[in-house]
């Protein structure tokens, strides 16, 4: 017998009741809103720990398994960013003999990240390879924004949540910027190079403007660039507000990190129109051409100061590229959101059809 009820989803994931500038809480907030939009009841159960703090953790699961019990035909939608938590839940599950269906969304590419310090360490091994592919196999169906060569695999296309912006006209110094986390492979630490070259070229042209995430700690880098000239910084605000001030985004990312991401400032900052300055990458050409931003094959301080300057000098060229970059926004926003709805349909059906015949 066909079942005709939808099935119950939560989604789960580390504070994914509390959206912040992290790009994955944000795109579950928004995943709900759309599965909403489609008739799903949609539930919520957030985790505040980590795979070391036992007592939450333990919390965590217990609420999760009597969320399943309680009620029939639960489809968990994982958000955690480390896969190895979900391998941890999906175990736990087993054992307790839960009877959900399962669809983890991978937030970065498997295998992807840094060896960097120990917290990187750490983060690599618990987004290894082997870790995703024993997710995968558990999994009733996993997610990426591209397809992944894993079992169970589908597309989810990242949502945007900004509409689109007029492109204003800034008079002064031409203003630059960047908004995301404080680390070192995000290329942050390249930032006083770059703003000592550009005013050694063209003192007083421009100013950089700077916007932390409180989730790592940017103290490092702000005792750097706070004696600089033209630094200003604003902690946590809203992207869209932030870039609309802004001329040009600077993302000076590492080649092997860029790998790994979904790149939602970088839609955020062409929604206002911002010329984007970053590494020619991964998926990043399909997002970024030569008429609505510049892409580098190198990243290094120079390269970025460099262009920087052209900018500067060439208002018409910086104008050109930030209406295109703005166009380019509005014309991938007009159906985003219709085609993340049918994939989430399509993902949730087949769950249902494999969980619950």
């Amino acid at each position: 017998m066909t079942h005709t009820l939808r099935p119950r989803l939560i989604y789960i994931g580390y504070r994914i009741d509390q959206p912040r500038q992290e790009a994955v809480t944000i795109n579950a907030q928004l995943y709900c809103f759309l599965a909403q939009d489609e008739g799903y009841t949609v539930d919520q159960l957030s985790y505040s720990g980590s795979m070391t703090t036992p007592l939450k953790l333990w919390r965590f699961l217990r609420q999760l398994r009597n969320y399943c019990k309680k009620n029939e035909r639960v489809i968990i939608h994982d958000f955690f960013v480390m896969p190895a938590m979900s391998r941890l839940v999906l175990t736990w599950l087993w054992l307790t003999g839960i009877h959900a269906g399962y669809v983890k969304s991978f937030s970065n590419h498997p295998g992807g990240g840094s060896w960097w310090g120990v917290v990187g360490i750490y983060r690599q091994f618990c987004n290894s390879h082997r870790i995703c592919q024993a997710v995968a196999r558990q999994a009733d169906s996993i997610t990426y924004h591209t397809m992944l060569p894993l079992p169970h695999a589908s597309v989810l296309s990242i949502p945007l949540r900004y509409v689109p912006q007029p492109v204003q006209l800034h008079e002064g110094p031409v203003r630059c910027a960047y908004l995301g986390h404080a680390l070192l492979q995000k290329g942050v630490g390249l930032f006083p190079e770059i703003i000592e070259c550009v005013e050694n070229c063209r003192p007083g042209r421009a100013v950089f403007r700077f916007s932390f995430s409180s989730h790592w700690d940017a103290r490092w880098i702000e005792n750097k660039l706070e004696t600089m000239p033209a630094c200003h910084f604003q902690g946590e605000t809203d992207p869209q507000v932030f870039f609309s001030e802004a001329d040009i985004y600077i993302l000076p990312i590492s080649t092997h990190f860029a790998a790994a991401g979904a790149f939602n400032t970088i839609w955020e900052a062409m929604s206002s129109g911002c010329c984007v300055i970053t590494v020619a990458d991964s998926r990043l050409p399909d997002i970024i051409d030569a008429n609505c931003g510049i892409l580098l094959d190198e990243i290094t301080s120079s390269n970025i100061a460099e262009k920087i300057v052209e900018l500067i000098d060439n208002a018409e060229q910086r104008h050109k590229l930030r209406l295109a970059a703005a166009e380019a926004y509005k014309k991938e926003e007009n159906g985003r959101s219709g085609l993340i709805r049918n994939q989430l349909t399509n993902i949730y059906q087949q769950v249902s059809e494999r969980k619950f015949p």
